[in-house]
């Protein structure tokens, strides 16, 4: 282990990395090509409407316009999952049907104040 030694006693760091050592390559385009299906985005249909979603899961619509994800997507039985996307997918329709119908209703109140009411 003597030869192992530096010049000041002390063992070598595995950290310790020659200057000369190469950067490696990234993959050529197209590289990727083997990669499983769970990347691709997939398209379902709910209630007549095609659905995009990815391996994440669909996106939920919140009663106040946000969105989010369901947590324990991937975790769900195919069945579990088919379920859920079609009352998901239900759901986010009539809420943002809410929201769209509060936003107009917003909008006429405004163009109402706007011009000056009835005289």
């Amino acid at each position: 282990a003597a030869g192992a030694e530096t010049a000041t006693g002390a063992s070598p760091s595995p950290f310790d990395e020659p200057a000369e050592r190469p950067i490696p390559a990234l993959p050529a385009p197209g590289a990727g090509a083997e990669r499983p299906a769970d990347d691709e985005v997939q398209q379902v249909v709910v209630d007549g409407n095609p659905v995009k979603m990815d391996k994440l899961g669909p996106v939920v619509v919140n009663e106040d316009g946000s969105i989010s994800r369901i947590n324990n997507w991937h975790e769900m039985t195919e069945l579990e999952q088919k379920n859920t996307l079609r009352i998901i997918g239900r759901r986010n329709q009539q809420r943002l049907a809410r929201l769209r119908a509060a936003a107009e209703a917003g909008a006429q109140t405004a163009e109402v104040g706007a011009g000056g009411g009835a005289r």
